[in-house]
């Protein structure tokens, strides 16, 4: 057992960048697929922002492009808040399936995957690494079409298929 531990701070000691990628991909994950259960969503949603955010947050000083992802990732906090806050009033039933709010939420998050993207390309460059072949870039597609889906056939249906696709 001590000896996966020293193996475990060897290894992080190797890839600063692996906790920070951690916090982003359940970030990503969090933010994209919405489960509706009782009130789980918001939290989930919220949870999910945060992480961006700290993810972000570690990796804002290695280039101008995770510093605008970190950026957004603020806007983004403060839309979700704006959100959550909002079902709370009766103004929820029109906003809920606003195209204004479906527009903003995906063009955010395309966005960040793009910055993230880029921020990546620089950094492995830097480090004379293996490019990613556009990881994000796929990732980014994949976001679109669940949120596509979500926004079509409502969030009920997106649940059962992630879950059938499992």
């Amino acid at each position: 057992m001590p000896q996966l531990e020293r193996q475990m701070q060897q290894e992080q000691k190797n890839n600063p960048w692996r906790n920070p990628f951690l916090f982003l991909m359940w970030g990503f994950l969090l933010t994209t697929i919405h489960v509706n259960i009782e009130q789980l969503q918001y939290f989930l949603l919220m949870i999910g922002g945060l992480c961006l955010f700290t993810g972000l947050q570690k990796l804002k000083n290695e280039n101008s492009y995770f510093r605008s992802a970190w950026f957004l990732s603020i806007v983004c906090l403060v839309q979700i808040l704006i959100s959550n806050s909002i079902i709370a009033t009766p103004l929820y039933s029109k906003f809920h399936q606003s195209f204004l709010r479906f527009i903003t939420e995906v063009g955010i998050q395309l966005t960040i995957y793009y910055l993230i993207q880029q921020g990546v390309d620089l950094l492995y460059q830097k480090t004379n690494g293996i490019k990613t072949k556009y990881l994000f870039f796929k990732a980014s597609i994949l976001s679109l079409v669940i949120s596509l889906f979500s926004w079509f056939f409502g969030d009920d249906v997106l649940f059962f298929l992630v879950i059938f696709t499992l």
